[in-house]
């Protein structure tokens, strides 16, 4: 249900935005026409809500109001309710807007309400989300009817899990200790839009409205092609790219002791996520997505967890000259040829797929690892490499990836204390006898190097030539895995 509410205030941060003409006098008259320009604009929400299976109730007028400097617009009491009849409670959003540097955009603030409270079907409370300190600015685009950019920051979290009951027969059963809270000491959104076409977006939206309005409680073979073209010709002709990036800080979770489990806890002092990308009026797009956390800990450490357990995490990857335009073409043609209602037959995935293959083939489509990393004070792991579209190829790609693994001694000495542990049960001594086999043949095959800080490291050289064959450090990868399954055998004797 937490999730459900966060997902509800996103949902109606990105939508009860401020579309509408911008006026360079603030006046009552101004005021009138922006109120109307939301009515219709919350109303188009609401469709697009129901459209996804939910509802969007709004409680009460849009209130419009001219200052000296900037509109201030109270929206109804806003609410989202789910089929299952649970619900979260928005609140009302107060929004501070100016007229924008050009005269179809809109400089604007969002304050959203605290608490946020999400009901079960019951109306009883489920959860409860305070907000410490909020600020969220951007520039809403008349035109995309959505934010050309946002900057977004919310400080002092706290996510709590409302104790609950439950009644058996004549036995009434709470859960032991304190309700279990979650806590945020920051969170960042970023966003950019790039080069985006005010005249294709509205165009966009109109598609995207109609096909909501008449798609029903089940859409039809022909809705879904619809959706689909309309969605990737609006990547195609909306903008050029974008950019997007969501900072997490001091997150902090824990969980009350409840009978046969003590109580515990999890921190991770930064996370986070990023995606961009550029290209898609060149028809050749670019794309990355990040991926990281750092200061994992957890407690009481579960079984399964210990000195393998990463602390941190890196995951950097990249598309490169994908011929986007090319690929949504070639799946269009494909959804025309397979009859309405009906699945691909296996023949005409395959086909499909070879298709893409040769288009990536001859754009030198690649798919690039970049200093993607894990590991913890015993042990760390750093990976690079690339991957180049090949449909001549025996995998359809050749390519390179090095893989930097330092403090492997350490793993396997700790490893084997821990089996030195007369409280293990069998499957657990079984999964880490498993696990010390296959560290120690791995430290063999590595070759002693140095990694960038100067320290040791175990080197890992992986190749996969155009005929197939993929190679470790120069030595034929099947042969490299069949020693490992000699090494198991002889670990189970």
């Amino acid at each position: 249900m937490m999730k459900k509410a966060l997902f509800s205030i996103v949902l109606v941060l990105l939508f009860c935005g401020m579309p509408g003409q911008a006026r360079a006098a603030l006046d009552q008259a101004g005021a009138e026409r922006l109120k109307q320009v939301f009515t219709d604009y919350l109303e188009r929400r609401k469709t697009a809500m129901r459209f996804g299976g939910q509802e969007l109730r709004a409680e009460g007028a849009i209130m419009v109001e001219p200052g000296d400097y900037y509109y201030a617009v109270t929206m109804p009491h806003l609410s989202v309710h789910n089929p299952d009849g649970s619900y979260t409670d928005i609140g009302i959003l107060a929004i501070n807007a100016m007229p924008g540097d050009t005269p179809r955009e809109w400089k604007m603030t969002i304050a959203i309400p605290t608490p946020v409270l999400a009901y079960d079907a019951d109306k009883k409370i489920e959860s409860r989300i305070d907000i410490g300190a909020q600020t969220l600015a951007g520039v809403w685009s008349e035109d995309m009817r959505n934010f050309t950019k946002l900057d977004a920051r919310y400080e002092n979290l706290s996510i709590q899990r409302i104790q609950e009951k439950y009644a058996m027969e004549q036995m009434e059963i709470v859960q032991g200790g304190d309700p279990g809270v979650s806590k945020i000491g920051r969170v960042e959104l970023n966003g950019a839009l790039h080069e985006y076409s005010p005249e294709n977006a509205r165009a966009y939206e109109e598609k995207l409205v109609a096909l909501q309005s008449s798609a029903g409680e089940t859409p039809g073979p022909e809705h879904v092609e619809s959706l689909y073209n309309t969605l990737f010709d609006a990547f195609s002709s909306l903008w050029d790219g974008f950019d997007s990036t969501m900072t997490v800080s001091d997150i902090a979770l824990s969980r009350p002791a409840i009978p046969g489990s003590p109580a515990g806890s999890l921190t991770i002092a930064k996370a986070g996520m990023g995606m961009n990308a550029r290209g898609f009026r060149s028809d050749s797009v670019s794309a990355s997505m990040k991926i990281f956390y750092d200061g994992f800990k957890i407690a009481p450490v579960p079984a399964g967890f210990g000195a393998a357990t990463p602390d941190h995490l890196n995951i950097d990857v990249s598309l490169s000259k994908l011929p986007f335009r090319e690929i949504v073409e070639m799946r269009r043609a494909e959804m025309k040829a397979v009859p309405a209602g009906a699945e691909p037959t296996t023949a005409q995935t395959a086909a499909l797929m070879t298709k893409a293959l040769q288009l990536m083939t001859r754009a030198g489509t690649s798919f690039t690892v970049k200093d993607s990393a894990l590991g913890n004070t015993t042990y760390n792991a750093l990976l690079n490499g690339q991957a180049l579209a090949d449909l001549e190829a025996a995998m359809k790609a050749v390519g390179s990836m090095r893989l930097e693994v330092s403090g492997l001694d350490r793993l396997i000495a700790l490893s084997g204390e821990k089996l030195k542990d007369k409280t293990l049960d069998d499957a657990s001594r079984k999964t880490l006898q498993d696990s010390v086999v296959l560290l120690t043949v791995l430290q063999t095959l590595g070759q002693m190097g140095k990694n960038g800080k100067g320290e040791a490291v175990r080197v890992y050289d992986f190749a996969l030539a155009k005929d197939g064959k993929m190679t470790l450090n120069g030595t034929d990868l099947a042969a490299i895995q069949a020693v490992i399954g000699a090494a198991r055998e002889a670990g189970k004797k």
